[in-house]
């Protein structure tokens, strides 16, 4: 359906955001579930200061492209 006016495209804009967030974070959530499953606890204990980082570089990575979508009809006239 397409939006009526500018509160429907908001809206509209914040609900495709909001469901990209949701789709990321589980995505993010069955990585962690599933990361080293075939590492020795050794490997394990050198290896969680990368994956935190790069499971922190995604959310935040989600995060921004959830600000630009919302962003995006709020500078066309």
């Amino acid at each position: 359906m397409a939006p009526d006016g500018p509160a429907d495209a908001v809206a509209e804009a914040v609900g495709e955001a909001v469901a990209a967030i949701s789709e990321s974070i589980g995505e993010a959530v069955t990585a962690v579930t599933t990361l080293g499953q075939d590492l020795s606890v050794e490997e394990k204990k050198q290896a969680q200061p990368v994956a935190v980082a790069i499971i922190v570089g995604q959310v935040a990575q989600a995060a921004a492209a959830a600000v630009a979508a919302s962003n995006t009809g709020r500078n066309k006239k």
